[in-house]
């Protein structure tokens, strides 16, 4: 029986990959354990999810004619 990823571990994946760039799965692979398609169909479940808990956030912005 295969063990079940964590969600600590699945959003670890995610971020990994998009902070990293598009060769990542397979360095990943490596890291975490994980074959290539799981960690795929990691990220493409994780993204949105990411997406839609912090989408109605309001980023404050700095006014750099202050500084």
């Amino acid at each position: 029986m295969r063990e079940t990823i964590s969600v600590y571990e699945r959003v670890m994946i995610t971020l990994g990959f998009l902070a990293s760039g598009s060769d990542s799965h397979s360095s990943m692979q490596y890291l975490f354990q994980i074959p290539v398609c799981t960690i795929g169909r990691i990220v493409k479940e994780v993204t949105p999810a990411i997406y839609n808990a912090l989408k109605d956030l309001q980023v404050k912005t700095v006014d750099s004619s202050i500084c």
